[in-house]
């Protein structure tokens, strides 16, 4: 009887959270983008680390698919070699993300599919070698715009308040060429994000 009554209490103790409503609104976020190019030449390039950090809002259009437009400063780019030099070049864009997203509710996660466009404006271009300043790289030789599709998943994790706690993995692939006359590379990446929705 004691083990049953127990079951009840843990139970209802649970429940606001596995019955929580999944959070719908604004929401903020921050991550690390690990980020390449791929490029037709024979040219090899390495994976850099970039920072994100943006903002979101979600708008249910139908039962468990929204839209959820978004803006992000975001660091792309890639590293390569010169002789004996390692070499980063980062690009900084204020991007506008258009995902859609498919959720799975009826437990106290809610894993999700996510999806879209992506267009991007550059707001400038760092370059860093080991040792020394970069002047390998012509800033002006960067594009001003970029356009991506984003594809990927995480879960959202429902607070008791209405609140909740968002992971998620997407892959960037790139539409447009990063720069002309380097063999037209294009971005690629891969973002690891948290965040918080309201």
């Amino acid at each position: 009887m004691k083990i049953k009554i127990s079951l009840i209490v843990v139970a209802l103790a649970l429940s606001p959270i596995v019955h929580a409503d999944t959070p719908k609104g604004l929401g903020i976020h921050a991550g690390l983008n690990l980020a390449d190019v791929s490029m037709n030449s024979s040219i090899s390039t390495s994976t850099m680390t970039g920072l994100q950090v943006g903002a979101s809002y979600d708008s249910e259009f139908a039962p468990d698919l929204s839209f959820v437009p978004g803006v992000q400063l975001i660091q792309r780019g890639f590293g390569f070699d010169v002789g004996m030099t390692a070499v980063d070049l980062k690009i900084t864009y204020l991007e506008f993300p258009l995902l859609f997203q498919a959720r799975f509710r009826g437990a106290s996660i809610v894993p999700f599919f996510t999806g879209g466009p992506v267009l991007g404006l550059k707001m400038g271009t760092s370059c860093s070698v080991s040792g020394g300043d970069c002047t390998v790289y012509d800033d002006s030789q960067v594009k001003t715009l970029h356009m991506g599709l984003d594809i990927g998943g995480g879960a959202i994790f429902p607070l008791e308040n209405g609140a909740g706690i968002s992971a998620q993995l997407r892959y960037h692939l790139g539409l447009t060429t990063v720069a002309g006359g380097i063999s037209d590379p294009r971005h690629r990446g891969l973002l690891m994000q948290v965040g918080y929705l309201f």
